[in-house]
């Protein structure tokens, strides 16, 4: 039984191949010293944030010193966001029972939840929670979304790389099977949210706004704790709707994938998912690959090369052409949400 395992096992393990993937594939705003400094290190792209915390910060310090006795005045925004995440900790390691009708609703003095006086949740309540989340999300929408082109273009290595072994397992003849079956790639959000972005996933017709009130807000596609919560995860399915061919005697003999024939299915979070641009939720591959293409023709290199600097004139000077000049002005603006002056609610 031993010598038969040991066996079984060897052969499993010739079929899986692990690897270090290329910084650039997984990490690709690690080797991008535009996104550093256009994205990373730039307050602009966290000015709609700053904004939208003064006008929350008061009205919910005065609510933390009314549950906590607390004096107002000494509770800052830092203060608050780091009960915030206390309370996400919390919930974390906890759970949540917010939505639990058979829980006793006295126990629970209007905290998010249904939490203890002593724990952090209690000192807010559900608009509190609204707001937060909001919050957070008005950064990384301006930082790894649709907010500033550079946030997202990056991830072009990425989208390549899988549309590469789309194109592999289409193109590579089926001999006795061996052909590659999956590729399992293991990152964190701040890879997820780019290639999200890059593909048009959940794209707010407007760009978030500071001045939206928490109803607007609410309605927002960009939302980080449903797109990437724990484990989170994009799948791309490729199938061969085609009918076999007359000559094949079975699904096994060598033959190549008619790619009229080939689809692609998306998978958000084990969630089946239209591909921007499809009409259907099995996209055909070529269509795929023509809705990719303008995310696929970014070139990475140029993109993440900043303008180099002349030491004698210390000053940036202009040895790139016009047009890459004007290419690279747009992939670092920021999209400013038209404002209308309306008071936080």
């Amino acid at each position: 039984t031993t010598t038969t395992t040991t066996t079984t096992r060897r052969k499993m393990m010739k079929s899986f191949s692990m690897h270090t993937a290329p910084t650039e594939m997984l990490r690709f705003f690690d080797v991008c010293p535009s996104w550093k400094k256009y994205v990373d290190k730039n307050k602009e792209t966290s000015a709609e944030q700053r904004e939208y915390v003064s006008q929350w910060s008061k009205h919910i310090a005065k609510k933390i010193s009314e549950k906590t006795g607390l004096e107002e005045t000494s509770i800052t925004p830092q203060h608050i966001v780091a009960m915030w995440q206390a309370c996400q900790y919390q919930v974390i390691v906890g759970g949540y029972d917010g939505d639990d009708d058979n829980s006793n609703d006295n126990d629970n003095d209007g905290g998010v939840g249904h939490c203890d006086d002593e724990e952090w949740c209690s000192v807010f309540d559900e608009e509190d929670a609204l707001t937060l989340e909001f919050t957070e999300d008005l950064l990384s929408y301006y930082k790894k979304g649709r907010g500033v082109e550079m946030a997202f273009k990056v991830a072009q290595p990425l989208l390549n790389d899988i549309v590469e072994n789309m194109e592999a397992i289409v193109n590579e003849k089926k001999e006795s099977e061996q052909y590659i079956k999956a590729k399992l790639r293991f990152a964190h959000a701040e890879t997820l949210l780019p290639l999200m972005a890059l593909m048009g996933l959940f794209n707010d017709a407007e760009p978030l706004n500071s001045e939206w009130s928490l109803t607007r807000a609410g309605e927002r596609l960009w939302k980080d704790s449903i797109l990437t919560p724990f484990s989170a995860n994009i799948a791309f399915g490729v199938y061969n709707c085609s009918s076999p061919s007359p000559s094949s005697s079975s699904p096994s003999s060598s033959t190549t994938m008619s790619t009229s024939g080939v689809v692609v299915q998306m998978m958000v979070n084990e969630k089946e998912t239209m591909i921007p641009g499809c009409s259907t939720m099995l996209c055909p591959f070529t269509e795929f690959k023509r809705l990719m293409t303008p995310a696929l023709s970014i070139n990475f290199t140029e993109l993440c090369t900043l303008p180099p600097v002349d030491a004698n004139k210390d000053q940036t000077t202009t040895t790139i052409n016009n047009q890459q000049q004007q290419q690279q002005e747009e992939n670092v603006k920021i999209k400013k949400p038209s404002k209308k002056k309306k008071q936080h609610q």
